[in-house]
């Protein structure tokens, strides 16, 4: 948690202060480098669960926004009225992208299901104490399966707009879609049954 505050915050100076962009990009590189080798070495030292570290990262990602936030006048990073602009924008697209999460998991019961789904996964990987790589595992299924629900609603949604009455083509994508999300779903099955299964026995 400290390496990644105290790093964290050094890359942040470097980004915005450092003109050289091989030194910036460089710095930046081996320094985030050293956090994740740093949290891992908890790891494999066998001193912190994966879930520790990955909650002492999260604890120090919101420091890092909140000193950001105090220090940014203070070097009057947003002087320049283009740079306001970027910001603006950047932080739009994340305010758009999570309205987007937020409004899939309250309209579409597949996604509350794929979360509760999650939810049990993460805490039957707690109690089996899973190792580093089968965290890595069960967190890209994660990605990949919620990934996938979000494109199948939009592309509901896209053709029901487009193609509000009955359309054989339109179905046809609708259920590509879906098929999709349900290929991405049984790999995940097969794949936790793998992991877990073992751990039963």
């Amino acid at each position: 948690m400290v390496s990644a505050g105290f790093y964290g915050l050094i890359i942040y100076l470097i980004a915005k202060k450092v003109k050289n962009k091989w030194i910036k990009y460089t710095s930046c590189t081996l320094l985030s480098v050293l956090i994740l080798l740093i949290g891992l070495s908890r790891i494999y030292l066998g001193v912190h669960y994966p879930s520790d570290v990955i909650g002492g990262f999260l604890v120090s990602i919101i420091y890092l926004i909140m000193i950001v936030n105090i220090i940014k006048p203070i070097l009057n990073l947003e002087e320049d009225e283009n740079m306001k602009k970027k910001v603006k924008k950047i932080r739009n697209s994340f305010k758009y992208a999570f309205q987007g999460i937020i409004s899939a998991f309250r309209t579409e019961t597949n996604m509350k299901i794929h979360f509760i789904i999650m939810m049990l996964v993460i805490i039957a990987g707690v109690i089996f104490d899973l190792n580093a790589i089968e965290w890595i595992i069960c967190v890209i299924l994660f990605g990949l399966v919620i990934s996938l629900e979000l494109i199948n609603t939009a592309i509901e949604t896209t053709v029901d707009l487009a193609m509000p009455e009955i359309n054989e083509k339109a179905k046809l994508a609708k259920d590509i879609a879906a098929g999709a999300v349900l290929v991405s779903a049984i790999v995940s099955v097969i794949v936790g049954l793998i992991i877990f299964i073992p751990k039963l026995i």
